[in-house]
């Protein structure tokens, strides 16, 4: 009786340890893809608003030198 009892404790504490890991694995998987949610969301539509103003900026400004340049003087 008393080596029933041990099996069913052992198995018992190996199931326990199974569920306590995949817990510890889903726990890791959310935080993976809360930093891509942030990701896609926030930095990288902010990087490409920054470089899409930083080209718009060196057009202008080369548009306005070559109009400075090819004026006739008065």
């Amino acid at each position: 009786m008393t080596d029933w009892v041990n099996n069913k404790g052992t198995a018992a504490t190996g199931r326990f340890e199974s569920i306590k890991q995949s817990v510890s694995r889903s726990a890791e998987h959310m935080v993976t893809l809360m930093v891509i949610f942030v990701l896609q969301t926030m930095v990288l539509p902010l990087l490409l608003l920054l470089g899409l103003c930083g080209l718009t900026k060196t057009a202008l400004q080369i548009t306005e030198s070559s109009v400075h340049s090819s004026r006739l003087p008065t």
